[in-house]
């Protein structure tokens, strides 16, 4: 079980998405369980009002209660993937900032079997400008779809402020296996690390690239294939494909010498 850690806006989700195709990539069933949508499912089906920042306000126990439970949902769902399903690994996406919320979870983990190994991952993120990007994604997910934008960037932070309030990273002393990632992938650190899988994860998390890149997709230029309407073949590029060819050559000249000069 691998039970991430952090606050939101620090890359969390992202991290578990790479992290998962990887391992399934490697050849281990490996799916991601978000709490996040165990909260959206159970207000749409309840009829629930939305969940505005107040409703994340650590000082709240009737709504406190409530995340605890979606939480534990949301993880027995991924304990019932690993001991009764086809899984080799499950990634418990959540907050999961405070000590008694890890331990809540390293409890119920342990009571549905003992032998599970669980590794924690801490997504810490200290670029503000990293941090701004991701709060500026927030407001494509679905819990502010077709609202206001300017009200939903305020709402958001607030309740980024909500969890800031209660959150206590990681520390050595939760004798925790744990990896944090600082900065997504800029600092690594590693502690109490046991066993092949979690050895593998700090390896892939030590190569984590963000860096930027362009990718084209293209067809080929026009064909004589292409002319005569058939499919498949390998046939030569007709005037009109060369054409295409040269012109396309020289537009990626153009294309790369404007992304370098921007990134440098």
């Amino acid at each position: 079980v691998i039970v991430m850690v952090g606050l939101p806006a620090t890359g969390k989700s992202f991290i578990t998405n790479k992290l998962s195709r990887y391992l399934n990539f490697s050849m281990y069933f490996c799916k991601v369980f978000n709490v996040g949508n165990t909260r959206r499912q159970f207000a749409r089906e309840h009829g629930l009002n939305d969940q505005d920042s107040n409703f994340f306000d650590p000082r709240n126990s009737e709504f406190s209660k409530l995340r605890d439970k979606w939480a534990l949902d949301t993880l027995d769902q991924l304990l019932d993937y690993l001991l009764d399903g086809p899984g080799s690994v499950g990634i418990f996406d959540a907050t999961n900032t405070t000590k008694e919320r890890r331990n809540t979870v390293l409890d119920k983990i342990r009571q549905r079997n003992a032998h599970l190994k669980v590794l924690f991952l801490e997504s810490v993120c200290s670029d503000k400008s990293v941090v701004e990007k991701n709060i500026q994604l927030k407001l494509f997910w679905p819990d502010y779809k077709g609202k206001d934008p300017e009200s939903s960037l305020k709402d958001f932070k607030e309740r980024l402020s909500n969890y800031m309030k209660a959150y206590e990273p990681i520390e050595d002393e939760e004798g925790l296996q744990f990896i944090k990632m600082i900065d997504v992938g800029k600092k690594v650190i590693a502690y109490n690390i046991q066993g092949f899988l979690a050895s593998q994860t700090v390896y892939y998390l030590l190569n984590f690239n963000l860096t930027e890149r362009q990718i084209w997709i293209t067809r080929n230029g026009e064909s004589e294939d292409n002319v005569l309407g058939r499919l498949g073949g390998d046939s030569d590029l007709t005037r009109r494909g060369e054409n295409y060819a040269r012109a396309l050559a020289k537009f990626m000249d153009v294309q790369r010498t404007d992304f370098y000069s921007d990134v440098m």
